[in-house]
């Protein structure tokens, strides 16, 4: 089997404020193929795609934008159905060599959308590399906003 030469690469982009996107993940943003958007209806906007539009207008050559649906339901048939048909689309994308970076608000492994992508990628496609680029979370952010720690001491 031939190694894979593109990425998976999940992207934390914070809790909102585009001041808090990290280092590493303005500069994966800045160079990346394709980004991938999570939206829970094809006409909602994006809170995260919104956070990265500076880093966005900067580039000279814009990245392929793919909005992804992952729906918002209890039914477990359907989200089977979303996690694979849209593991399939990422894969594909990154078996072509190409980096993909799938966007999320705050930490793409902290109650985010990616980790059932990742999963779904993981088992079907375990030949794709992944990457994870941690982001600042809410309860950080709101701790540090409210000068309130979150641990000290015992």
């Amino acid at each position: 089997m031939d190694k894979v030469k593109g990425k998976v690469v999940g992207i934390g982009v914070g809790p909102g404020d585009p001041e808090l996107i990290t280092v590493k993940a303005a500069r994966i943003l800045s160079t990346a193929d394709v980004i991938c958007v999570p939206k829970a209806h094809a006409d909602t906007p994006s809170v995260a795609l919104g956070m990265i539009k500076e880093i966005l207008k900067e580039r000279t050559i814009l990245p392929h934008v793919l909005n992804l649906i992952f729906p918002m339901t209890k039914d477990n048939g359907e989200l089977q159905r979303a996690w694979t048909k849209n593991a399939e689309i990422v894969a594909q994308r990154a078996m072509k060599g190409e980096t993909v970076a799938f966007i999320t608000l705050g930490d793409p492994m902290f109650y985010s959308t990616f980790v059932y992508l990742c999963h779904s990628i993981k088992a079907k496609f375990p030949e794709v590399p992944l990457e994870i680029v941690p982001g600042v979370t809410s309860l950080t952010a709101c701790a540090a906003s409210c000068k309130l720690p979150l641990a000290e001491q015992d």
